[in-house]
């Protein structure tokens, strides 16, 4: 506490004379600053926590609140909110909620060195959101066809891995990383061939990992074909035929 108030009295006797200094040719305001450095030791010296807690037990009925009231630690809160978490949590597992099962397929596919479990990041995730709470206007769902873009982006990608097939150099560096691409389009195959159904919240996770497999800057050219809605950078008439130039974009 005495190391508390010597670094608050340091800080004060830094306020009195830098801003009493600052403040001492501008007229009218010399007795003004006076007046206050004479009281400056009645000043409340604290966080923005207890700034607030002040604030609130002084007008309790205002706030809406129980004026005895405590201030919980950061480990108290994390403590409740992991509680309420797994609550939750449990709860929206037993009903299968549509929601959580995309989060969590989402997370399950990420890089490997993402070492912690989807459960985690999905914690994580709604602390980080509680930091929202107070925002003023209501949260809005941008409607999206899903659907749609998935299936436009599996077909591009099964253009991709077209492409790379037909090269007759196993090797070259381009088709060595456009492999990615050729892998998703085999799982994506086998796993329709199996079920005879599309799985859109598991290929939506499978997309953002190929963005992420696929290295960025890598260029991929074509002659026979175009991307549908993924437009080429460059188109040259090259003997007469079209030749078309992408190039895979940075995360």
């Amino acid at each position: 506490m005495s190391r508390a108030y010597a670094r608050a009295s340091g800080r004060s006797d830094r306020f009195d004379h830098r801003n009493f200094e600052r403040s001492r040719g501008e007229h009218g305001r010399a007795p003004i600053l006076e007046d206050a450095l004479g009281r400056l030791e009645e000043a409340s010296i604290g966080t923005i926590h207890s700034f607030c807690a002040q604030i609130l037990r002084e007008r309790p009925v205002e706030a809406v609140v129980d004026p005895a009231f405590e201030e919980l630690s950061d480990q108290q809160a994390g403590r409740i909110y992991e509680r309420a978490f797994r609550a939750w949590f449990q709860e929206e597992l037993g009903q299968g909620a549509p929601g959580l099962r995309r989060a969590l397929l989402r997370l399950a596919w990420r890089d490997s060195w993402e070492k912690s479990p989807p459960i985690e990041q999905l914690e994580y995730a709604g602390w980080k959101l509680i930091e929202w709470r107070d925002h003023p206007a209501p949260w809005r769902r941008v409607m999206f066809d899903r659907r749609g873009k998935v299936d436009g982006l599996i077909e591009q990608v099964r253009l991709i891995a077209e492409a790379a097939s037909r090269s007759k150099r196993s090797g070259d560096n381009l088709v060595r990383s456009l492999r990615p691409a050729q892998a998703l389009v085999t799982w994506i195959d086998r796993a329709e061939a199996a079920t005879r159904a599309r799985d859109y919240d598991t290929l939506e996770s499978l997309l953002i990992k190929l963005l992420r497999d696929l290295k960025p800057g890598t260029r991929v050219v074509s002659h026979a074909f175009h991307m549908g809605d993924w437009l080429p950078e460059k188109k040259q008439i090259v003997d007469g035929s079209p030749i078309y130039l992408w190039t895979i974009p940075t995360r």
